[in-house]
C-alpha cells in the first residue's frame, strides 16, 4: 500500500484508502522502452468539482517533464520521417495514429519542456507544432516555438481550421485528407505570426508581430540560421535586412547583459554556500 500510494495510484485518508482514478477512462503512459510509468485519467461525466484529467504524481518512475505520450511507439516513425508532430492531448495522439500519422507525440499533460525537446533532438532536428486553434493553444504554441528554436532545432506550425483540435480534425476527415493536410499546410513561425495570429491588420498589431518575430529569431543560437530567418522576414515585410539585423542584435545584447548579471548573482550565492 505504501508503494502504490507513493506512485499516486491510491490516496490514504485516515484509516481508509481509495482509488485516485476511480470512474475515469485510463490512458497508460509508457516510457521510451514501452514500460508503463504512469497514468492519466479522464472523467467520464462532466463535473464542476473534479478536474477533467488527472495524472500520476511525480515519482521515481514518472517524470512528467521528461516523458512524451506515445514516444515509445513513435520514435522509429519520427526517425524515418525526420520530423515529429507535437500535439497537446492523449486523444490527439491516438486519433492521428489511427489516421496513419504515426510520428506524433504529446506533452503528457504539461507544457512542452526543454527536457522533452532534447529527447526528441536525438532522433530528429525537425518539430511541427499542432496545437488547438483556441487562445490557450495559440499561447502554448508561441512558448514552444521559442524553446525549440533555442535548442537549435527547426520548427514549423500546422494551423488547424478554427474550432478544431487534432482529434476532431482527424475524425471529420478521411485518412488521405488528413495526410494531405499535414503534408501541405505546414508554415514557418514568421508566417504564423504575421498571417495567423493577427485578428485584424493594424499598425499596432504589425509592430507587435514584428517585435515578437525578432525575439524568436534572437533565441536561435546558430548565426547562419538567424541570418536566413532575417533575410526571410525582410522579404516578407519589405523592410531592409540591416534594420532587422540591428534589432536582433539589440535583443541579443540585452539578453547577454541580463545573463552576465544573473551569472554574477549565482556566483555570489555559490560562494556563500561554500563558506557555510
Amino acid at each position: 500500500l505504501n508503494l502504490i500510494e507513493e506512485l499516486g495510484i491510491i490516496i490514504k485518508n485516515k484509516n481508509t484508502s481509495y482509488n485516485r482514478f476511480k470512474n475515469r477512462i485510463i490512458f497508460p503512459i509508457h516510457d521510451g522502452f514501452g514500460k508503463i510509468s504512469g497514468f492519466a485519467g479522464r472523467i467520464q461525466e462532466s463535473s464542476n468539482n473534479s478536474a477533467k484529467y488527472i495524472n500520476s504524481q511525480e515519482s521515481l518512475l514518472y517524470k512528467k517533464s521528461e516523458i512524451l505520450y506515445g514516444y515509445f511507439l513513435a520514435k522509429n516513425e519520427i526517425a524515418k520521417a525526420d520530423n515529429c508532430y507535437v500535439v497537446e492531448g492523449y486523444t490527439d495522439v491516438i486519433s492521428l495514429y489511427q489516421a496513419d500519422i504515426k510520428n506524433v507525440v504529446s506533452c503528457s499533460g504539461t507544457s512542452f519542456t526543454e527536457k522533452q525537446i532534447r529527447k526528441l533532438s536525438k532522433i530528429t532536428k525537425n518539430i511541427t507544432v499542432v496545437y488547438d486553434s483556441d487562445k490557450a493553444g495559440i499561447d502554448a504554441s508561441k512558448r514552444s516555438i521559442n524553446m525549440i528554436l533555442n535548442n537549435n532545432m527547426n520548427v514549423q506550425i500546422l494551423p488547424l481550421p478554427k474550432g478544431d483540435d487534432p482529434d476532431s480534425f482527424s475524425k471529420k476527415n478521411s485518412k488521405n485528407e488528413v495526410k494531405e493536410y499535414f503534408e501541405n499546410k505546414k508554415i514557418d513561425f514568421i508566417e504564423y505570426e504575421l498571417n495567423y495570429l493577427q485578428k485584424e491588420k493594424t499598425t499596432v498589431n504589425d509592430i507587435n508581430s514584428l517585435n515578437s518575430i525578432i525575439k524568436s529569431i534572437s533565441v536561435i543560437p546558430n548565426e547562419l540560421t538567424r541570418s536566413i530567418y532575417i533575410k526571410e522576414l525582410s522579404k516578407k515585410v519589405q523592410i531592409e535586412k540591416e534594420i532587422i539585423l540591428n534589432q536582433v542584435n539589440k535583443v541579443l545584447k540585452n539578453t547577454s547583459t541580463k545573463n552576465i548579471i544573473n551569472n554574477k548573482k549565482e556566483e555570489k550565492t555559490h560562494k556563500i554556500s561554500e563558506h557555510e
